[in-house]
């Protein structure tokens, strides 16, 4: 624990200090990104993160804001696309014909 206190830095993603949930430790409301208990106060950055990523916050970060945009301007969220899957095609048979 020594050498990770010596030679451990931040990777500057600061994020969890406003966390959102639904719990007594959450400041956050999930449904309207407003700080419980202040009148006409959001937040809407990595803060709000209940817990910090494995990676870069920056496309959370945006995931985040773009889904708080649409809870303040209070439109519907969008229907989850789902492509198609390609039918498995027997390429085998037709490749050994041709050698």
């Amino acid at each position: 624990m020594e050498w990770v206190a010596r030679t451990g830095q931040p990777g500057l993603h600061l994020s969890c200090s406003a966390r959102m949930g639904t719990d007594d430790g959450a400041v956050l409301d999930p449904a309207t990104m407003r700080v419980r208990g202040i009148d006409g106060l959001r937040v809407v950055d990595a803060a709000a993160f209940p817990s910090i990523t494995n990676a870069n916050t920056y496309a959370p970060t945006l995931m985040l804001a773009e889904k708080a945009a649409d809870i303040v301007l209070g439109n519907t969220p969008l229907a989850p696309e789902r492509p198609a899957v390609p039918a498995a095609s027997n390429t085998a048979g037709a490749d050994a014909g041709n050698a």
